[in-house]
């Protein structure tokens, strides 16, 4: 007991918060992904450092936390999602000074934060079956359809898709695994692929409905034709959703091709990230799955084997 409390009041509380959060920082991303170091980066770059980066870890307090989260809402006037981001790494942060000081971390939970407000979009049963017939309704259809067949049947997210493999799919037990994504891997905001860091019994395996193992035969076709007429320049990264030469398809592209079809189809408004939600309509509405069972399974989003 003695020497723990000689270790806490060995800590130098004069100490920059900037100073400690740029070690603290370094220490972390050893098992941080490369998507999630850039999205750091960008947290402590515009909406921590500038704003407590110069004071004392012994001048923050309360008051200090509080006109910290005020200023993020008057001045960058950014989304709650994002302000809670932000305050939850400094409250990381400042809970390993605790642990290493005497530093009052309870002063961390006395922060009012703002409350999302923000309305889910979906589309509805109707809108779903429009969207799921556009094979059959659209001459010019986009090449990334199947991603977007694959986002309302399953629920998985954007970057997910476009790291998916073909030897993620298992057509015999129906079922995806993600192991991948795409994903930005600097501070520059360029994509590369990113395996999902994770041990091999932990990834997630997604059952899919019949309709998207047709669709998916029928577009693995489509790719292997590509394949012997682009010959040796293919690029062989097995990938679903790709360009013509294999490689993989930025998200601003793919999201384009979301927006061309959906106005296409006269469907109502919606980004491709919304896909997620519509998922538990279509789970419910297509499929006809239990809403107790959907309900349930929703902290995921998606209803994956075990």
């Amino acid at each position: 007991m003695k020497l723990r409390k000689k270790r806490k009041t060995t800590f130098d509380l004069n100490m920059n918060f900037g100073k400690y959060a740029e070690k603290w920082f370094e220490d972390k991303t050893i098992r941080l992904r490369p998507s999630t170091i850039v999205n750091y980066r960008e947290q402590f770059k515009y909406n921590i450092i500038p704003y407590l980066g110069k004071f004392k870890i012994k001048e923050i307090n309360e008051a200090v936390l509080q006109e910290y989260v005020n200023r993020l809402v008057r001045e960058r006037n950014l989304s709650a999602a994002t302000i809670r981001t932000a305050y939850g790494i400094v409250a990381e942060i400042l809970k390993k000074v605790s642990k290493q000081s005497t530093f009052n971390y309870n002063v961390v939970n006395d922060v009012s934060r703002p409350v999302d407000n923000k309305i889910v979009r979906s589309w509805d049963e109707e809108d779903i079956r429009a969207f799921l017939n556009a094979r059959n309704v659209l001459l010019n259809l986009t090449r990334h359809y199947i991603g977007l067949e694959i986002q309302i049947q399953t629920g998985i997210r954007m970057g997910e898709v476009l790291g998916l493999r073909w030897r993620d799919v298992n057509f015999e037990a129906k079922t995806i695994t993600i192991r991948q994504t795409l994903a930005k891997i600097n501070e520059k905001g360029s994509y590369g692929l990113v395996p999902e860091v994770k041990a091999l019994t932990s990834y997630r395996t997604i059952s899919i409905p019949e309709m998207l193992c047709e669709s998916l035969k029928n577009h693995k076709a489509m790719i292997e034709k590509e394949k012997r007429i682009v010959g040796n320049d293919y690029k062989n990264y097995d990938l679903i959703v790709c360009s013509k030469t294999g490689n993989w398809v930025h998200p601003n592209n793919y999201r384009r091709a979301f927006n061309v079809t959906r106005d296409a189809l006269n469907l109502p408004k919606l980004r491709c990230h919304d896909l997620r939600h519509t998922h538990a309509t279509f789970l419910i509405g297509i499929l006809k799955f239990n809403p107790r069972i959907v309900r349930k399974d929703w902290g995921t989003h998606e209803l994956q084997q075990h």
